[in-house]
């Protein structure tokens, strides 16, 4: 028969492997699902931080389109078309201290009265592609809100990176209409702006095009 000291051995070498199966288990079935479980819930909590800052960044912008689609002003110019409204209010000191880097003035049709593109990095006017055209597009989502007097809000790629689009329409001063067309203004999200959000959602935010290498 075998030693004693073998048998020792056998025994424990049994033990061993009965604790490795058991702690394997209870690592991948106990242990492992319960931090994937806290991952996703920090994740999830994570990226409702960054809508919730995105939101907050929209409302600011759309606080902006708004003051000036429902402004007297600029209702006159949508039916005068006088360029001194341009050369008084669409300057680069408003781009610059407001941080809007693109502003377009549309029908009631969607056709361009007035559009301006900016680089706020050397303060000089940036082409766009959208803006090339006489419209913002037969296609375009915010072309029914355009044609209704409603305001909408999103993310359009450019390429330039992806920017937020507010929308408001544009009214006498006193909110009242037939409305005029609207206020189109955007924002890059690039750069400091994104650390500006990653600092206010208190996360590490790095923002990638799906598609993208």
């Amino acid at each position: 028969g075998l030693k004693l000291s073998t048998k020792v051995v056998i025994a424990l070498y049994a033990v061993f492997a009965v604790f490795g199966v058991i702690d394997y288990a209870i690592q991948h079935h106990v242990i492992l699902p319960s931090f994937q479980s806290l991952e996703e819930e920090s994740a999830r909590t994570d990226m409702e931080r960054v809508t919730r800052a995105l939101d907050r960044e929209l409302g600011q912008l759309m606080t902006f389109s708004a003051d000036w689609g429902n402004w007297m002003d600029t209702y006159k110019f949508m039916e005068d078309r006088n360029q001194d409204f341009i050369e008084n209010n669409m300057n680069p000191s408003f781009l610059n201290s407001s941080g809007i880097e693109l502003v377009a003035l549309l029908d009631r049709e969607g056709r361009y009265a007035w559009r301006q593109g900016y680089d706020a990095r050397i303060h000089e006017p940036l082409r766009y592609a959208f803006l090339d055209e006489d419209t913002l597009g037969t296609h375009h989502p915010f072309l029914a809100s355009i044609a209704q007097g409603a305001r909408n809000q999103g993310i359009v790629l450019t390429e330039h990176g992806p920017m937020l689009l507010t929308l408001s329409p544009i009214l006498d001063g006193n909110g009242n209409g037939p409305h005029r067309g609207a206020v189109l203004m955007g924002r890059l999200l690039a750069g400091k702006r994104i650390a500006q959000l990653a600092e206010q959602a208190q996360v590490q935010l790095t923002l990638k095009v799906l598609g993208t290498p």
